[in-house]
């Protein structure tokens, strides 16, 4: 009879400590190593007690949105608030339900100031507000025709398991009017994805 062919009903592993160190009665200290018929791997420990061995992985969930147009007014967004405001709250809000786990979130970006010693600054807002370091601003240097890269990618803390809002926003500095792109040429994403870290 070949290995494949063999049914193995399970695997009785003496108990060690964590060290790897032998317990004063290592014949009562035992572990059996079994396939349920859940398919799931589980030990059973000399007092009858069954613990499961990894279980069920709960994936990671992300979303993303590519703006290539301003949804209320053509190409683009623009703005004259020199505070940060919501760039499109209907459309540039990614709702994303995570566990107790750190997200990466990410913003690919161009932008212009009409003011040629103006900024452009960039930022998200996780739940209403911005959490710290993100937040980024770019500042022109006598030069308006061309575009400001504004792409960034931040690490947030833990969050807590639960529904959560991102919602990106700018603002255009002291003066000048502030243009984030989103167009066929230069489209504008933001995307979040929940990361497996847990502290």
């Amino acid at each position: 009879m070949t290995f494949k062919d063999q049914l193995l009903h399970g695997m009785t592993i003496r108990e060690s400590a964590n060290d790897g160190s032998d317990f004063t009665n290592p014949a009562a200290d035992y572990r059996r190593l079994f396939l349920g018929e859940d398919g799931q791997l589980h030990v059973r420990d000399s007092a009858g007690a069954v613990t499961d061995i990894g279980g069920a992985i709960t994936v990671p969930v992300a979303g993303k949105i590519v703006r290539t147009a301003n949804a209320a007014a053509g190409n683009d967004y623009s703005t004259t608030s020199s505070t940060l405001v919501d760039v499109d709250a209907t459309n540039l809000t990614i709702n994303l339900t995570t566990l107790a786990r750190r997200v990466m979130v990410g913003v690919v970006a161009t932008g212009a100031n009409s003011n040629a010693t103006g900024r452009m600054d960039l930022a998200f807002k996780i739940d209403g507000s911005v959490p710290n370091g993100a937040h980024i601003e770019v500042s022109q240097h006598s030069e308006t025709a061309n575009f400001m890269n504004l792409s960034f990618v931040y690490l947030s803390d833990v969050l807590t398991a639960a529904s959560h809002a991102f919602v990106l926003q700018f603002a255009r500095g002291a003066a000048g009017t502030g243009v984030l792109n989103a167009n066929a040429t230069n489209n504008l994403e933001f995307w979040v994805a929940e990361t497996m870290i847990t502290a």
